[in-house]
């Protein structure tokens, strides 16, 4: 049975050592901490925005509903801003750590969650805990689908009124 402590660690240290040989190879500068920094930026006004909308026209939404909403508006959010943010902050950050940082913080995310998703605690949690986790499971795929969905669609509405994205890489 591996902890959480043990699993985050071991996530991070092979994100950090994959963001750092990534970094070694592409020399981007602080370009992905810049644009992990404006994406977090985005996702925080995103979803603000979505849940004062929520709150406010008392209408209970879907998981695929939300999903799409808010991956279509931090992508624009993201794709608006990231000539004027992006551009400024990766100018500012150390680019010899700024890949493996970020590759380090998504690493220990993605295994703790797999951790609290999947672990053998989530057995030993109580009933309400156990019921909180089981509707989370339930939405993941409706999630998962209604993201695709946003950023597909916003992706296109974006090359359709001039936001070269292939530009932006």
């Amino acid at each position: 049975d591996l902890g959480l402590s043990v699993m985050a660690a071991a996530g991070g240290v092979a994100g950090v050592a994959a963001g750092g040989f990534y970094a070694w190879m592409a020399e981007s500068g602080g370009r992905p901490l810049a644009e992990a920094l404006t994406g977090l930026l985005a996702g925080l006004i995103a979803g603000g925005t979505l849940a004062a909308v929520d709150t406010f026209t008392d209408h209970q939404a879907g998981m695929l509903v939300l999903a799409a909403g808010v991956v279509a508006l931090v992508g624009t959010l993201f794709q608006v801003s990231d000539r004027w943010i992006v551009d400024h902050l990766a100018a500012l950050l150390p680019g010899s750590l700024s890949a493996a940082l970020v590759a380090g913080v998504i690493a220990t995310l993605v295994a703790s969650s797999i951790w609290v998703l999947n672990g053998t605690t989530a057995f030993a949690l109580g009933g309400a805990a156990q019921d909180a986790l089981g509707q989370v499971r339930h939405e993941i795929g409706p999630g998962f689908v209604g993201g695709l969905l946003g950023g597909a669609v916003t992706g296109l509405i974006l090359e359709l009124v001039g936001f070269h994205l292939e530009d932006h890489t």
